[in-house]
């Protein structure tokens, strides 16, 4: 079983608090679409979003798996231009890169995998209380790799419809950063991370929360 992974990445640089904005507008262009803006009629559908929003090297960039690669594919074509509302400024953004590729989720390696993720948001409001409240920095990382292996099944699983027949093994190697963000009004602890993980992710893929709307976009590490 191979995943179908399409990314788009515009020629305009933006921030990362401007990708509701980048969101917003895209959505302006297919409404009727559920998968790209995780709504259906007046209901929120809690699901991980198969069309994703980010930043990809400082560039505005868009990612879909699934249906959501088939929608990007047949929606946008590079060399395509689009006049977009970011904020208070109209801009004008053109497809630079169209990037497909099939992904095969039962891939995996005993030497482990190594990601680079930014602003990961793994921590709810309860095992948020949790790490504040946890002395050891050992033991908040551990806490750190649960939620990380958690989020590996969950975008396995949600995202691609895969169930993972083998141990998910997954671990922080390195934190490069922490600061806040703010999700749906809610100001979180954000971290840039390196991991090691015995699963294969595919590229540009997010992890935690927020990961409809340019947090934890995971790149791979070569």
């Amino acid at each position: 079983m191979e995943v179908k992974v399409t990314t788009i990445i515009f020629d305009q640089s933006i921030k990362i608090d401007e990708i509701s904005s980048l969101r917003g507008a895209l959505l302006t262009l297919l409404p009727d679409n559920p998968i790209l803006h995780n709504h259906s009629d007046d209901t929120v559908l809690y699901r991980y979003p198969k069309v994703q929003y980010k930043l990809i090297d400082g560039k505005a960039g868009v990612t879909g798996i699934a249906e959501g690669a088939e929608i990007l594919e047949s929606e946008f074509a590079a060399g395509d231009e689009f006049i977009l509302k970011i904020g208070r400024k109209v801009r004008r953004f053109i497809v630079t890169e169209k990037k497909t590729s099939y992904f095969n989720p039962d891939t995996q390696s005993p030497a482990g995998f190594r990601y680079e993720i930014c602003g990961w948001l793994p921590l709810n409001q309860k095992n948020h209380l949790t790490y504040q409240q946890t002395g050891s920095l050992k033991d908040k990382i551990g806490l750190l790799d649960s939620i990380l292996t958690i989020n590996i099944l969950a975008a396995h699983k949600k995202g691609m419809g895969h169930i993972i027949d083998h141990e998910c093994v997954a671990y922080i190697t390195d934190i490069m950063n922490i600061s806040t963000a703010k999700h749906k009004g809610v100001e979180m602890l954000s971290f840039d991370v390196r991991i090691c993980t015995n699963t294969a992710l595919p590229q540009y893929i997010s992890l935690g929360k927020g990961s409809a709307r340019g947090h934890g976009t995971v790149t791979e590490l070569k």
